[in-house]
């Protein structure tokens, strides 16, 4: 039969060892809070930050909010200029599909608010109108005119 001492012990030297890995955190944090709140080190951060070269694509890219998008741009961007002239949401559809993104729903319906922000943002534009069955035809927009609202 065990000891009542040691029974009384055993969760005691338990406390004791969590109290102790509890002060070497509270130790560690305080050191990390000396660290960020040290101005020649924040001087030294910020210049690393800024010093790195951004993707163009990837920041626009990120300044849309949804999943489909942000599939919808990276697809639109991914067109070859001599190949893919001219698409229309079908072509774009089955090119987010490749890509991996999954439509709930009706996809030609769905597709069609992402192809409205793209030329809300002069990503892409209307080359012919659609009209009863024939689709809208889109094509990317010239890379001066991209991006600017």
């Amino acid at each position: 039969m065990a000891n009542p001492t040691q029974v009384q012990q055993q969760p005691l030297n338990q406390q004791i060892a969590k109290f102790n890995q509890l002060q070497e955190l509270l130790k560690q944090q305080r050191e990390l809070l000396s660290q960020i709140t040290d101005p020649e080190l924040l001087v030294v951060a910020r210049k690393l930050v800024n010093d790195q070269p951004e993707s163009a694509t990837a920041s626009e890219c990120f300044r849309f909010r949804s999943v489909m998008l942000q599939t919808a741009y990276q697809c639109v961007q991914a067109m070859d200029e001599s190949t893919a002239r001219e698409f229309v949401a079908r072509g774009l559809l089955e090119r987010m599909q490749a890509a991996g993104y999954e439509f709930t729903g009706n996809a030609i319906i769905s597709i069609q608010p992402a192809l409205q922000a793209l030329i809300r943002e002069k990503i892409i534009e209307v080359v012919k109108p659609g009209a009863g069955r024939r689709a809208t035809v889109y094509k990317r927009s010239a890379p001066a005119n991209r991006g600017q609202r």
